[in-house]
């Protein structure tokens, strides 16, 4: 086991030096003596020698190599960082897949100005993208109910609320069904119902179909609705799916959206934006 330790060693001093391709080359070494010793310790030093592996290539944005070494530690990949896309080559993809079509350049400068951005400096700025704008675009002109959803809104399949989604709105399931077109549910009520295995109760949003179907939701925050409504499209046969957008925030943006247009906008090494998920539903299967 000598050489093994002495592998170790060198890679651990190469991957310092940043000489990582030789230092990956030392670990996979190492790797391949272990994985036909007989050692007792041959397991723990497998694992000490895929950590070293895992992470190194994980740092080096080599993913798919990375990810036989984290499930030989137990354990899943992390999800790997997203880049989007500068604002205005966003702005370009979003269009062609049918989103923010009204947004022209001034309005674009307006909206900067108002956020406090240098429209001239937006490029060079990785943290602004287009997930900074879309409430800025998408807000109803309608300043009584600063949450109506504006025509544009409607167009696009856009909604957002605050995680505290009650404080901004009475019935979230009519505003997510005026998006899909049709009241396929009506909210009826949430309601507590106590727990079975500890002093507690689990809330649930009762609902009823446009078919009289009645349905019960537990409901933890918003994602619960939204996974749920996205259930009842794919058993309707609709191809939209609701996606969720990483805001990097405390708050929600979603848009409804077909396979091909989420292709375009949320898919790639640098997409326009960045989704969390598209709740309730396995994407791979979409």
């Amino acid at each position: 086991m000598d050489d093994v330790v002495e592998l170790y060693e060198r890679a651990n001093d190469l991957a310092k030096a940043g000489k990582n391709d030789e230092a990956i080359a030392e670990y996979r070494a190492g790797i391949a003596i272990l994985e036909k010793s007989t050692a007792s310790d041959r397991s723990s030093r497998l694992t000490y020698f895929a950590s070293k592996l895992a992470t190194l290539l994980f740092k080096l944005e080599r993913f798919d190599e990375a990810r036989p070494y984290y499930k030989m530690m137990g354990q899943e990949m992390p999800t790997p960082p997203i880049q989007t896309l500068g604002l205005m080559d966003a702005i370009k993809v979003a269009k062609q897949a049918g989103l923010f079509g009204e947004l022209g350049d001034e309005e674009l400068e307006k909206i900067l100005t108002d956020l406090g951005v240098a429209p001239e400096e937006v490029e060079d700025d990785e943290e602004f993208g287009l997930i900074n704008i879309v409430q800025s675009y998408y807000h109803t002109d309608d300043d009584s109910d600063a949450h109506l959803l504006s025509p544009r809104a409607v167009k696009d399949g856009f909604i957002s609320h605050d995680w505290r989604f009650g404080q901004e709105t009475d019935d979230v399931v009519a505003e997510l069904c005026q998006l899909v077109g049709k009241p396929i549910w009506r909210q009826l009520e949430y309601a507590d119902e106590p727990r079975t295995d500890c002093v507690a109760t689990t809330t649930y949003l009762h609902v009823q179909s446009d078919t009289g179907e009645k349905a019960k939701v537990e409901v933890n925050g918003l994602e619960d609705i939204v996974a749920f409504m996205n259930q009842s499209l794919e058993k309707r046969g609709d191809n939209r799916r609701f996606a969720s957008c990483d805001t990097k925030g405390d708050w929600y943006a979603y848009f409804l959206i077909g396979p091909a247009a989420y292709k375009k906008v949320f898919s790639g090494k640098n997409p326009a934006l960045s989704c969390d998920d598209v709740p309730g539903i396995n994407r791979d299967n979409w």
